[in-house]
């Protein structure tokens, strides 16, 4: 059995597959850059996949709670991502898990009627606009 690219959970920072260590050095010999950020974990924009910058932009330009629903169509229409269901969100949100472990949430969840429904953490918001602008 082969190995299957996904091209929609590749990282967006054009950063090898392979991560590295802080301060350790690439294939061509230099040493990687270490991002620092005041609110933000180190590397989170180099280790960021399409999905998951897709998702958090959506709750960065929202005003306010979008519900689980909105957020899968907005993916589908305006980013191009399939998600395949109601489970897509959580995937995103537990490969932040999976890189920074339970105490990082990069949007706040509730549980509102038949669905949950996100917004983005406001702690991030200044950091991630800056980046993004």
């Amino acid at each position: 059995m082969g190995i299957i690219f996904d091209s929609e959970n590749s990282k967006v920072s054009g950063t090898p597959s392979q991560e590295l260590e802080e301060g350790s050095e690439s294939s061509n010999g230099s040493e990687e850059a270490t991002e620092e950020y005041k609110t933000l974990p180190d590397s989170f924009f180099s280790r960021i996949t399409q999905r998951q910058k897709a998702y958090v932009e959506i709750l960065l330009e929202a005003d306010g709670w979008l519900s689980n629903e909105e957020i899968r169509r907005q993916l589908e229409d305006d980013y191009d991502l399939n998600c395949g269901g109601p489970q897509a969100i959580s995937g995103i949100r537990s490969g932040f898990t999976r890189k920074y472990g339970k105490g990082f949430s990069v949007d706040e969840r509730d549980w509102m009627g038949d669905q949950n429904q996100y917004r983005l953490n406001e702690q991030y918001r200044e950091e991630i606009e800056e980046y993004w602008n």
